[in-house]
């Protein structure tokens, strides 16, 4: 039975995450459709969105759009979970827009 034990989650990204807080929208492109919240990690590859309102609908698969006054990014929501929506982003953004945005509003 231990190949149903739980594996740490070490060591599997590819890009460190950081810890941020940026008021932003993620627009679903194939509705037209726009939500309101924020960026609550960020990556070279992907973030975490937390949706404004109370309820996190599973939209896992939707095509997106992350928008924020400094970033408009496409991808994919490919998990979900009560913190928000974890989204891949379709092309890598890069480590000196990443260290910027993280200078001004990351967290810790």
């Amino acid at each position: 039975m231990r190949w149903f034990r739980r594996r740490p989650n070490r060591g599997l990204r590819q890009h460190e995450r950081y810890p941020c807080c940026i008021q932003g929208a993620l627009e679903i492109r194939e509705r037209s459709y726009r939500i309101e919240g924020l960026v609550m990690e960020i990556s070279r590859g992907g973030a975490l969105f937390r949706e404004a309102s109370r309820f996190i609908l599973d939209r896992v698969g939707m095509s997106v759009t992350v928008q924020t006054a400094d970033i408009s990014v496409t991808g994919t929501i490919v998990n979900m979970r009560p913190a928000g929506y974890g989204i891949r982003f379709d092309n890598l953004i890069d480590d000196t827009l990443v260290a910027d945005l993280v200078s001004r509003y990351g967290v810790q």
